[in-house]
């Protein structure tokens, strides 16, 4: 059962896909309440349709003090009528695709010994990864750094673990760990990011505003060796296909445009691909499902593009797709926008199961490939 707690209009944590994830408003530096929404999940099986991944349903508006008595009633509705029983089927997410959140909303209102009140409209969603340089509210600083798929390690000339060694050695600062496994160090003075930006670069660790999009949102899992649901690699083999993937993004005219690229090993989506602008699933030793649809903001999940698609075909698989948004977009148009315009979805998905016809040969269609 997973919570995430974000404020409005940031969207960092991928608040619809917690079982229950809580928007803060905070108006004139008061915090005023928060949007709840439940029943969000990424986990699915390869080809059992009655699996999905499935973002987060509103709920409604609560005040600040009964936050944490409007998370344990959620969690105790699952508890009392979800199917723990089939751990495939063990998620607030299928117990509300089977009741509906009318029923839902009915349950918690009876239960609750506080008011639900109405949704509150809100900011539009973006996706802050907040690296670099940022104020506190106290006065001081925190600098974000951008850690490949979260792994601290000294890896040849990027030596980041070294550099974040001698950084809290000498400054001691608070270290926090992002949902897009980067790194945060808070409470730092204005005068010491200087000497830590002068460390980064020594050890080889490049600064935020350095990097493509493409590799500075992307995100992929430990999966083999570590994991023993992985059906095929990720963490090891995202660099090199992020090598490829800015190649091909910079030849299309596409190397600075906002996109964002999840890997992971098995369909269970730890590192939230069915978000993603581009995501690979793992289907097989060397064999990846591709998804194409979510984007940036998180507020919408993927189609199934291609099935089984092997590694080193990754590139000629979404070559046509690159380079039709570079020829066709219009006033920056992300790539899921584009997509979505192409094939003429006009309502942002909210589900995906686990057997899907792809999308490929149906877009390819459209665009005349």
């Amino acid at each position: 059962f997973k919570t995430g707690l974000t404020l409005q209009g940031d969207n960092c944590i991928d608040v619809y896909t917690q079982d229950a994830g809580l928007i803060a408003f905070v108006e004139n530096g008061s915090l005023t309440g928060f949007n709840l929404v439940v029943g969000g999940g990424m986990g699915m099986t390869h080809n059992k349709p009655d699996t999905f991944a499935a973002l987060a349903r509103p709920l409604g508006f609560l005040e600040p003090d009964h936050v944490v008595d409007a998370v344990k009633t959620v969690a105790a509705i699952f508890r009392d009528f979800g199917n723990r029983a089939d751990r495939r089927h063990a998620r607030l997410k299928y117990l509300i695709a089977e009741r509906g959140m009318d029923w839902f909303r009915e349950e918690f209102t009876r239960r609750a010994l506080f008011p639900l009140h109405e949704w509150r409209a809100m900011q539009p969603l973006r996706c802050e990864d907040h690296l670099g340089l940022h104020e506190q509210p106290d006065g001081k600083v925190f600098y974000g750094v951008h850690v490949p798929n979260g792994r601290v390690r000294d890896d040849g000339d990027r030596r980041i673990k070294s550099a974040l060694r001698k950084i809290v050695q000498e400054f001691q600062p608070g270290l926090i760990l992002t949902p897009q496994q980067n790194i945060l160090l808070s409470g730092l003075e204005r005068d010491a990011v200087p000497r830590i930006e002068r460390l980064l670069e020594e050890h080889g660790v490049t600064p935020a505003p350095r990097l493509a999009p493409a590799r500075r949102f992307a995100m992929a899992c430990p999966a083999l060796p570590t994991c023993g649901l992985a059906m095929s690699e990720s963490e090891r083999v995202m660099p090199g296909l992020l090598d490829r993937l800015e190649r091909l993004l910079a030849e299309l005219g596409l190397r600075d445009a906002p996109i964002s690229i999840r890997m992971t090993g098995c369909p269970n989506g730890c590192t939230r691909p069915y978000t993603a602008d581009i995501a690979f699933v793992g289907r097989r030793p060397g064999a990846y499902h591709v998804y194409v649809g979510g984007g940036l903001p998180g507020d919408r999940v993927v189609d199934l593009y291609e099935r089984d698609v092997p590694l080193e075909e990754v590139d000629t698989t979404l070559r046509p797709l690159l380079a039709a948004w570079a020829r066709h977009r219009r006033n920056g148009e992300s790539l899921s926008d584009y997509y979505r315009r192409v094939l003429e979805h006009a309502q942002p998905r909210t589900t995906i199961t686990g057997k899907e016809t792809p999308t490929r040969e149906t877009f390819e269609r459209s665009i005349g490939a």
